[in-house]
């Protein structure tokens, strides 16, 4: 398997349920992040039944994105999972050139914002490409034990990331998270985010989506 990250845009707060300070996360909107044991993560099964995040939005013009690219979520002991998939055929794929000064061709970038405020929050930021080209920069040491691996198929290119809950310098439950993923593909208009906040920039605090996790650690 190639370890990449796919083009996508998602941004949320990460909390506990019922868990003292995170409990503020569990909004009306917030999308709940179920619990699986790590040895289901390889079962089709388990991931149909994973909410799924849709309806990714353009981000020069804010219209439903051309790329179709969906999003499913799930969470381990450990470690929070996300599931993208990009739908696309693969001979129209351009794989991604990524530096700190410009990330071009197909790609995913996974954000994830660890805080409790913009003004203390530290991001990190984890690109990669359909053939496992990466890249992160983020307000503090690259993550460590981030990992991301791909699959094909001829329609279609996924990317499991997994993120540590040890990225926040705690226990989860004392912190709240925001994540956030955008999708660049050329051949089909180009970046497309999840949720899409035309007054916000993309992969920033203000355009997320809070994120509750079933079960407890």
């Amino acid at each position: 398997m190639v370890k990449t990250v796919m083009p996508l845009a998602i941004v949320a707060a990460l909390s506990i349920a019922g868990a003292g300070p995170l409990k503020a996360a569990a909004a009306e909107n917030a999308v709940r992040v179920p619990r699986v044991a790590a040895a289901g993560l390889g079962d089709a099964a388990v991931w149909q039944k994973a909410p799924a995040v849709s309806g990714f939005r353009s981000l020069l013009m804010g219209a439903p994105a051309a790329s179709k690219t969906e999003c499913r979520l799930a969470h381990t002991e450990t470690a929070l999972v996300v599931r993208c998939t990009a739908f696309q055929n693969l001979e129209s794929v351009q794989d991604g050139v990524l530096s700190a000064t410009s990330q071009t061709g197909d790609y995913m970038a996974l954000s994830v914002i660890v805080g409790t405020d913009v003004e203390h929050a530290q991001q990190h930021l984890y690109y990669i490409s359909p053939k496992g080209r990466t890249f992160t920069m983020g307000t503090t040491a690259p993550p460590r034990g981030w990992s991301a691996v791909v699959t094909t198929t001829p329609i279609s290119w996924t990317a499991t990331f997994t993120v540590p809950f040890a990225t926040g310098g705690s226990a989860c439950v004392h912190t709240s998270w925001r994540i956030a993923v955008l999708r660049n593909a050329p051949s089909q208009g180009g970046p497309a985010v999840w949720p899409y906040d035309a007054a916000a920039q993309p992969l920033s605090w203000a355009s997320s989506k809070p994120l509750v996790f079933m079960g407890s650690h």
